[in-house]
């Protein structure tokens, strides 16, 4: 498609070595003052799927707070052993304070071993890159192709909140 979202997001899956999905997929959401209104809290509820998490920010990318809500959210719940965790080198994500508040032995959690993807090394050797994101990339161009070619005025928009979560 031609026509970029106008709702700019960040999805984070976690998962396994075995290439599954655990827990819960994770989404940030652009909105406009960074926090949800009322209203749209009570609209993302009526069509948010069991297996989201949301939250939001201005911009629709992650920030260090952000991401630790995600280690809440999904990482905590989802690990029960010691674990090794491979993240790119974004800020955020290479903060070994923001792992270690939740996980080790003095937390009476599983140990964590973090590895960080050296920068622009991450379309190469990140696992999420290299295989589920980019089958995921494919699939979403190519049901957006098919969507912006069929949309008519009855048909629900795509480039919002509840079409990109669709």
């Amino acid at each position: 498609p031609t026509n970029p979202a106008t709702h700019s997001y960040t999805i984070q899956y976690l998962i396994s070595m075995e290439g599954e999905v655990k827990g819960p997929v994770f989404i940030c959401l652009k909105e406009p003052n960074g926090k949800m209104g009322p209203l749209v809290k009570q609209d993302l509820a009526s069509y948010l799927p069991s297996n989201v998490r949301d939250t939001c920010s201005v911009s629709g990318k992650m920030s260090t707070s952000l991401n630790e809500y995600y280690i809440v959210q999904i990482l905590v719940p989802a690990v029960t052993e010691d674990f090794l965790h491979i993240v790119d080198s974004w800020g955020g994500h290479k903060n070994i304070t923001s792992y270690e508040q939740f996980f080790g032995e003095e937390n009476e959690r599983p140990e964590i071993t973090l590895r960080i993807i050296p920068p622009k090394c991450t379309p190469i050797c990140q696992p999420l890159d290299t295989t589920f994101h980019r089958q995921l990339k494919y699939m979403a161009r190519e049901i957006l192709a098919k969507l912006q070619i069929s949309m008519d005025s009855n048909t629900e928009s795509w480039t919002n909140r509840k079409g990109v979560i669709k």
